[in-house]
Parts: C-alpha cells; structure tokens; sequence
C-alpha cells in the first residue's frame, strides 16, 4: 500500500538482494523498487512541503494531507529522472499529472511500461505517462527533452545514486541542462536520496551547492513519511529552486552548451 492505494509493481527479487549486497550491475539497479521510491510517492501524493501555507482548519479537514491530492496534481507536468520500475510516475499520472517518466536503462523504461499500463487500467482519474530513455550527462538530450516535452513544473527523483557507479556529477550536470531551457527553468527539483553506500546524498548537495544554480533547502523531518528517519546519515528529501540571477552571464545555458539534437524516441501509457 502506497498513499493509501494498493500499488502493484513488478520487479526481480533477486535484483533486490544483490542490489543491497552492492553486487548488481549498474544498469540493473532501474528495476529493484527502492524505498526512497515510496517515500518521495508519498511526499509528493500529499504535497507535504505546502503544508504551512494552510491554515489548521483545512489541515483538520484533510489530513495527513494539507492538500487534496485529486485536486493538487490533476493537469501538473512533471518530469521524473531515474524512474526505474515507475512506482512515483505511476502515482502522480493516477492522479491526474502529466508525467515524462525517464531512465537509462531500457530494460527497466520496459518494467515500467508494464506497471504504468496496469495502473492505467485500474484509475479512474488518470492523466498521461510518457516513457523516454535519458541517459544522465547526456547535455543535448536532456535539454532537447525539456525543449520537446515541457515546460514542466516539477522534476523528481529517487535513489539516485549508487556509490562510484552512479556518482552525483553526471546527475548534477542534466539537473544544470535541465535549468538551462526555459521549459525547466521555473520547476521544483524534488529528490529523494540517502546516503547508501557512502556519503551519497552529502556529496549530490556539495556539487550542487558548487554550480551555485539553485537555492538548496532539506524537507523538515515531521515531512517525512513514517519509519524514515531524516539525517545526515538516513534519508535526504532535498529541494532545489533554480536561481533567477542563475539566467545572466555564466548562466546554466552557458554552462552545459546547446540543445541542438534529435527529438527523443518516446511510448506513452494513455
């Protein structure tokens, strides 16, 4: 159960255990369901960083969330990088988003595919889910995505990183490409991360303090869904906001160079 709905989602269980042993290969980690998956679902379903924006009668009244999520997410454009087995695209486009869920790995844009169609097949309130393959630090396609598929007004991601063979440099500079067109400008990075097998969340924040493009803030740990302890050294729900200072000289266009490429190949669940 996820955000109060039964989620079915396919995956191979021993991709899990080898996952957590550090024995998987890299581009198998996109098709174990990580538990960062379900707690950004769960931030995001609920809205949760809004919730001071409302005062404590409407909280009363719709608890644990301080906004309706079938009201919040219907017609919000969304990006998702790293969506792996499709867990958090599938609960924002069940709830009305337009969701472009992305990963490298196609083995694991096929799990998804599969899961997105099972979860179209049982909502009644769904919005539409495309599937794209982008491989992170890959400048042109990140923002020839952006370019073709937004504006998008959030972009979201869990467990990210995975140690020295997903480190956060490459994560960090599609973040920067994505920045760089006005269609990803204006969104709110949301991204669920911990600090798995080193210091991976630590390390994503100092590289993206050091691109100085975004006003960088963690979730309060009373956000968090229950059972995951927020820390240094657990779970990490961080906010990026890119700068409006960040679009003059030196800016994120010029930093990651130009979009000039082929529109990406893309199946969409409808």
């Amino acid at each position: 159960s996820v955000c109060g709905k039964q989620v079915r989602v396919m995956r191979r269980r021993s991709d899990f255990f080898a996952a957590v042993a550090g024995d998987l290969p890299i581009l198998s980690t996109g098709r174990v369901l990580w538990e960062c998956a379900e707690l950004l679902a769960d931030y995001l379903f609920y809205a949760r960083w809004i919730r001071h924006n409302f005062d404590r009668e409407w909280w009363q009244v719709h608890p644990p969330a301080p906004v309706v999520p079938s009201r919040f997410w219907p017609g919000r454009r969304v990006l998702e990088l790293g969506a792996g087995s499709g867990l958090v695209a599938n609960i924002l486009a069940g709830q009305g988003a337009n969701v472009v869920c992305t990963d490298g790995d196609s083995a694991a844009l096929r799990t998804a595919a599969r899961n997105a169609a099972e979860a179209r097949r049982e909502s009644k309130t769904w919005g539409s889910l495309d599937l794209v393959q982008l491989v992170w630090g890959d400048v042109r396609n990140a923002r020839q995505l952006v370019k073709h598929r937004g504006p998008f007004e959030f972009v979201v991601g869990s467990d990210l990183l995975y140690g020295d063979q997903a480190p956060a440099e490459p994560l960090v500079e599609t973040l920067a490409a994505i920045a760089a067109e006005p269609g990803g400008s204006g969104a709110q990075v949301i991204l669920a991360l911990k600090n798995r097998m080193a210091d991976e969340a630590t390390n994503f924040r100092h590289i993206a303090e050091e691109r100085r493009l975004w006003d960088i803030r963690l979730a309060e740990p009373e956000e968090y869904l229950e059972g995951f302890g927020a820390g240094e050294n657990a779970y990490n729900i961080i906010h990026l906001a890119f700068r409006p200072e960040a679009s003059g000289p030196g800016s994120a266009a010029e930093l990651v160079g130009d979009s000039d490429s082929k529109p990406t190949k893309r199946v969409r669940v409808t």
